[in-house]
C-alpha cells in the first residue's frame, strides 16, 4: 500500500510497523478502520477468557469510554501496552499468573483449562 516502514532518522527499518498497528501513527488505521475494530475485539475476546477475575478491573458502574482501549507501543520491552479501565492491562500475563497458582496435579489444571472449572468439578465429583 506504499506506506512508510521507518522514519529518516530511524535507526531500524521497521520502527513504524508496529505504531501502525497501536495507532500512535494514524496513517494505517484511518484507511483500515476495521483492522482497529478486529484488533480491539480479539483483545476483549482474550480477556474475556482468562481464568479467574481477580486481576480484571473491579465490578462498577463504568463509563462506556472508560472500556475505550488505548494502545501504544513500548519498543524498550518490545511489547504493547494497553490502557482502560484506568489500569493497564495484560492478558498473557493474567492467564499465565492464574495458571502458576491454580493447585492440583498438572492434569487437573489441563482439564480445567480445557473444559472449565464447572465442567471439571462435574467429572471430579
Amino acid at each position: 500500500m506504499a506506506f512508510p516502514v521507518s522514519t529518516p532518522a530511524a535507526a531500524s527499518p521497521a520502527s513504524l510497523l508496529p505504531s501502525y498497528l497501536s495507532g500512535e501513527s494514524r496513517l494505517l488505521l484511518e484507511n483500515f478502520p476495521e483492522l482497529g475494530f478486529f484488533r480491539d475485539m480479539v483483545f476483549l475476546f482474550k480477556m474475556l477468557m482468562v481464568p479467574t477475575s481477580e486481576s480484571l478491573p473491579e465490578i462498577c458502574a463504568w463509563m462506556p469510554l472508560d472500556a475505550l482501549l488505548s494502545w501504544r507501543h513500548d519498543p524498550s520491552a518490545a511489547v504493547f501496552v494497553v490502557s482502560a479501565f484506568g489500569r493497564t492491562l495484560n492478558a498473557a500475563a493474567i492467564t499465565r499468573s492464574a495458571e502458576n497458582t491454580e493447585g492440583g496435579s498438572w492434569i487437573e489444571r489441563k482439564i480445567r483449562r480445557v473444559f472449565g472449572e464447572y465442567i471439571y468439578i462435574y467429572i471430579y465429583i
